[in-house]
């Protein structure tokens, strides 16, 4: 992944006068509050409780929190959000009152670079399919909005390039991450969060109706496996309707074993996709797109289509 400390750095290199002089000041665990931006919280409390012990082994909170000011006597932690957990745990489960203050460096960052400080403390962090997500999610926020903060190179372009470009991640990972963001249920998203789905069931998902999607949650179904089966069984034509939906537009007289696929769907688009072409018999009828074939109100692409006669 590319290195997320350069993002707001205009000069490759800076001055060591340059550089603000940090002061620790030491503060009450009850007064840091959590940064609602932060997506990577732990994952049980047996994790904090192991860093617990490495504190209290240690006999101190070796790294400083960075934090930020909110009122008069509050701060919002900006990193450092298990720390102070632990810290609140040796105090009020293990009676260890010395750990009640936490080494922080308070800082005076803008909203955007308080967002992007939140990514980079989670750089080092092994990331949940969700996670990952919300921070292309984050990050496409921030290109968008406050391009000036980033170098030259990520201020134009395709999003998707300039996300890419950025995190060190395939294009197609950070459009398949963009569907499940945009077009996952919030029912199905807190599955997602909570790693009942996976990935590749949660883009399967994103991709389906919102109703069908409704459907398959309630219903408890949350492998991708069981996923496209209910799909297949439900959205896709049946095998009956194709054979027909074939006979109809003619594709019979094709020898499939000399045509191949891409040959096919290339005809079908032209003849059919590209002029909206609409024909029924009886109960079967067909509707074309540049994109689908909708076939008795059940519509699939044309690449998905040829693969089922």
């Amino acid at each position: 992944m590319a290195k997320l400390g350069n993002i707001f750095n205009k000069e490759e290199i800076k001055k060591e006068e340059q550089h603000p002089r940090r002061t620790i000041k030491w503060i009450h665990y009850s007064k840091l509050k959590e940064n609602v931006e932060q997506y990577c919280p732990a994952r049980d409390k047996e994790e904090i409780e192991s860093l617990a012990d490495l504190i209290q082994a240690t006999g101190e909170v070796i790294e400083n929190l960075s934090v930020s000011k909110l009122d008069t006597d509050e701060y919002k932690i900006i990193a450092g959000h298990k720390r102070c957990q632990a810290c609140k745990l040796l105090v009020e489960e293990r009676g260890l009152k010395e750990f009640a203050f936490l080494p922080c460096i308070v800082n005076n960052v803008s909203a955007v670079q308080e967002s992007f400080r939140v990514m980079a403390s989670n750089g080092y962090h092994t990331k949940k399919p969700y996670e990952l997500m919300h921070e292309i999610t984050e990050m496409e926020k921030l290109l968008r909005e406050h391009p000036e903060e980033f170098p030259p190179s990520l201020q134009k372009g395709r999003m998707v390039e300039r996300l890419s470009k950025k995190m060190g991640i395939a294009r197609a990972t950070v459009q398949e991450y963009q569907q499940i963001s945009r077009n996952l249920l919030p029912e199905a998203m807190e599955k997602f969060k909570e790693g009942e789905i996976e990935k590749s069931a949660a883009l399967t998902l994103a991709r389906l109706p919102e109703k069908m999607q409704k459907e398959v949650i309630e219903q408890g179904i949350t492998k991708n496996v069981d996923i496209e089966e209910y799909k297949q069984k439900n959205l896709e034509p049946g095998a009956v309707e194709i054979r027909v939906s074939y006979r109809l537009l003619g594709i019979d007289e094709y020898d499939r074993s000399t045509v191949s696929r891409k040959a096919l769907v290339k005809f079908l688009r032209g003849r059919y996709g590209s002029t909206s072409y609409e024909i029924s018999q009886g109960e079967i009828r067909i509707s074309c797109s540049d994109k689908n074939i909708s076939i008795s109100e059940r519509s699939i692409t044309w690449e998905r289509y040829v693969t089922l006669a």
